[in-house]
């Protein structure tokens, strides 16, 4: 069965504009934060066709809308674009956090096979910049208020509502502890091993903790 929420993207109501010298201010632009990974905004007054999105290697697409939007008018996409449309409003009630790791295992996947992957909402400074600094968040191992920050040294235009900032810190938490567990395990499971190849291991200078750190690095290489 197909999944529901690969929808299609009605290329007529999106449209891009790629960002060029310093005029970073334009909150139309879109923007590469790592290499990858872009972070824009949709418009209808402005018009750039399918074509150019192609041009730019774009093959997988998250879409944030507002929900009376989402409900009026189903997206549809280009062929040959994976879409994760998402139904969001922009507002400091809206709970972005149960959405985060969906949004970043897209992007991972996307990232992992060497395809490029945009991330846009209606201005590109809310919620797409949120979506985005999750992931930051679970690539780089840091915490909200950098991955804002590292988001906003590319495009210093967004700006979160407090409620996603707030979720985002939140977030942060659940990454910090999902971490322990996973070193928690990977210690007991060492420990386990033969005293022998423990000590092995330890001749090649690694510890168990390593093995389950993801450098950023290798998704892009």
């Amino acid at each position: 069965m197909p999944d529901p929420t690969i929808g299609l993207i009605n290329s007529a109501k999106m449209s891009f504009v790629i960002c060029q010298g310093s005029s970073w201010w334009q909150d139309s632009y879109v923007q590469e934060i790592i290499p990858g990974l872009y972070l824009g905004a949709q418009k209808e007054e402005h018009s750039m066709p399918y074509p150019e999105l192609a041009k730019l290697g774009i093959k997988l697409v998250i879409e944030l809308l507002d929900e009376p939007l989402f409900s009026l008018a189903p997206p549809r996409a280009p062929q040959g674009i994976k879409y994760l449309p998402i139904a969001l409003t922009n507002s400091e009630y809206s709970n972005i956090i149960p959405l985060l790791d969906e949004t970043s295992s897209f992007i991972r996947e996307g990232l992992y096979q060497k395809r490029k992957v945009l991330v846009c909402s209606t201005h590109g400074n809310s919620r797409s910049a949120v979506i985005v600094a999750a992931y930051l968040m679970e690539l780089l191992k840091i915490g909200a208020n950098e991955a804002i920050d590292r988001v906003s040294s590319i495009r210093p235009s967004i700006n979160p509502n407090k409620g996603f900032r707030d979720q985002l810190l939140d977030y942060e938490s659940i990454l910090k502890a999902r971490n322990l567990i996973i070193m928690g395990a990977s210690s007991s499971s060492y420990q386990m091993r033969p005293k022998r190849i423990r000590e092995c291991a330890e001749d090649e200078s690694s510890s168990p903790a390593e093995h389950f750190k993801r450098r950023p690095m290798e998704l892009m290489s």
